[in-house]
């Protein structure tokens, strides 16, 4: 039996390579499901480890697609971009336009959401605030920079650190503001400290270790920042490289979810036929080493091929005692 014979209507939320990669392999077994991709950020899937290269200005939106258009066209697989959800039923297996339509679904990939939300500080609610995990705000970053003098980017990871660098290119006054917990403060506690700072300076990237932002000051727009050592400096542009998703979308007494959504190992959700993958998933524990979101696509390909749609027995149903996860 085919998953054609069972699975009429694929619904892939969000345009994660997780999501695609998932497509691509259910359509090399499956010719007649319906597949549609709705795009939370108005482009066609791409690769979000290129963004820090298109803020350099040395690769263009369309070269970071992470398949030709007309890949998608070849495929059947429909590709929505001017869609705003609304609202996510999983009980009735309905999705909620902002236009009032609505469509149905079989099997849904949850792979993004519409919206994430930034550190709980003063201030955070003001223009001129990014994240730098979509490219919508790239693009947003790139057009400001004519009119912007100092970036301030609080870096907990290392796309943090690469997009100083990146900004640092356009010979503009770089702030990179590292939390102690952060993993970057190792290296400025290893043999590769001398290395770094160089690069830093000669980026123009001035680093302000051991510290956070406390407040972000201005009107509307931002102006400064107030840092936890009480120090203000000038900023009219704020970069995070660490974000929450804003799960509200999806939230459904029958769907379980923490900080993130619940899966097991082939990434199922507490829901029949509902898969969570890329950044909204929270994976069994156990699941080491971390997979690729390559490899996320081809596990929920896989489970759909294998018609394995249960949920898993590590995802209790609600109202239970048992613990969310193995």
């Amino acid at each position: 039996m085919s998953i054609s014979e069972t699975m009429k209507k694929i619904v892939i939320l969000g345009n994660s390579i997780a999501g695609v990669k998932a497509a691509e392999l259910i359509r090399s077994t499956d010719k007649d499901s319906s597949i549609s991709i709705y795009s939370f950020d108005k482009n066609y899937p791409y690769d979000a480890a290129l963004l820090c290269e298109v803020a350099r200005k040395q690769k263009s939106i369309n070269e970071i697609f992470y398949r030709p258009k007309d890949f998608y066209k070849d495929n059947a697989i429909e590709v929505v971009t001017d869609k705003e959800i609304t609202r996510v039923n999983v009980n009735r297996k309905k999705i909620f336009f902002e236009d009032r339509k609505q469509v149905d679904y079989d099997v849904l990939l949850i792979t993004d959401c519409p919206k994430y939300k930034f550190p709980d500080i003063k201030g955070a609610n003001k223009e001129g605030i990014y994240g730098i995990e979509r490219i919508l705000d790239i693009q947003t970053i790139v057009d400001l920079l004519p009119v912007t003098e100092t970036i301030c980017i609080e870096a907990r990871q290392s796309a943090g650190l690469q997009f100083a660098l990146a900004l640092g290119s356009h010979k503009k006054e770089v702030l990179l503001i590292v939390p102690v917990q952060s993993p970057l403060n190792e290296l400025l506690h290893s043999d590769q400290k001398e290395a770094l700072m160089k690069l830093l300076d000669d980026s123009g990237v001035t680093l302000l270790a051991d510290n956070v932002i406390a407040e972000i000051l201005g009107d509307i727009e931002t102006k400064a920042v107030r840092l936890e050592s009480g120090k203000i400096y000038a900023s009219q542009m704020i970069l995070f490289d660490s974000v929450t998703r804003d799960l509200r979308l999806y939230e459904d007494e029958r769907l379980k979810m923490e900080a993130k959504i619940a899966v097991d190992a082939s990434f199922r959700t507490s829901v029949e036929n509902v898969f969570a993958l890329d950044r909204v998933c929270q994976p069994p524990k156990d699941q080491q080493p971390a997979l690729t979101l390559e490899q996320e696509g081809e596990c929920v390909a896989a489970c759909l091929a294998s018609l394995d749609n249960q949920p898993s027995a590590s995802i209790p149903e609600p109202g239970t005692d048992a613990k969310i996860l193995k």
